[in-house]
């Protein structure tokens, strides 16, 4: 899930959150480390002055690289965020 809010700074804010439903300590950590690892390829591709909060759920636990990588795509075009080239 992506939540996205405008902000006034112009900069793009990207945070990342799983909570105890998603597993223990070291799932959860692994499971951030890989979504932030996905938002970082697509930030020169997104429109700055957004604040973006990203919700794990407990399904990216098993879910490969690549699928994670296609399912952040997919959220921000959605959302409007990806810069069109």
């Amino acid at each position: 899930m992506l939540v996205s809010l405008p902000n006034q700074t112009g900069q793009l804010k990207i945070g990342v959150t799983a909570s105890q439903t998603v597993g223990g300590a070291v799932q959860r950590n692994r499971v951030r480390r890989r979504l932030k690892a996905c938002f970082d390829e697509f930030i020169p591709d997104m429109y700055p002055g957004w604040d973006l909060v990203a919700v794990a759920r407990r399904p990216i636990v098993e879910a490969e690289y690549s699928e994670i990588r296609s399912g952040v795509a997919r959220l921000l075009k959605q959302a409007g965020l990806m810069v069109e080239r």
